[in-house]
């Protein structure tokens, strides 16, 4: 048991979430469960919040480049 490994898992976690559209993800809580045999179970309390996606992505209003010079870089 190493809570620095666990503090880490739980940024893992969040980041997985928000790269994949969940922007609020939060981990809300870890709960650690210890059993008779000295054996731990985590439990990552998960708020996801809503799903953004990106439907479409423009870049107008510059007259040195074009939109699609734009989004090439």
């Amino acid at each position: 048991y190493h809570p620095d490994a666990i503090m880490r898992d739980k940024y893992v976690i969040e980041d997985l979430y928000q790269s994949n559209g969940y922007l609020m993800a939060r981990v809300k809580d870890i709960l650690i469960d210890e059993n008779e045999y000295g054996e731990m179970h985590l439990t990552f309390v998960i708020h996801e919040g809503e799903q953004y996606v990106i439907s479409d992505v423009g870049a107008t209003g510059n007259e040195l480049l074009t939109e699609q010079q734009m989004l090439m870089n």
